[in-house]
């Protein structure tokens, strides 16, 4: 019979920290929605599909597929 063990607080503190910071550079590098259509929609606006760095790389790359389409070279929303 396997019990698993507790995490403690600081490594709860630490995987929050990071899950914090992958979810505020999807904010960053997704694209703006409101230049998608029927024939161009957006790439998983929300990374749900993202599960290795490998997915997030595709991730990104789809992304600026995207922003190349439309147009945008940077692919960054101006702030």
């Amino acid at each position: 019979m396997c019990r698993s063990l507790p995490l403690g607080e600081d490594k709860i503190l630490t995987i929050t920290q990071k899950e914090r910071e992958f979810y505020d550079r999807i904010k960053k590098h997704r694209v703006d929605p409101t230049s998608s259509s029927m024939a161009n929609p957006v790439p998983d606006y929300y990374g749900e599909k993202i599960g290795s760095v490998a997915d997030y790389r595709r991730w990104l790359k789809d992304q600026r597929a995207f922003n190349l389409k439309r147009g945008e070279r940077s692919g960054r929303k101006n702030l």
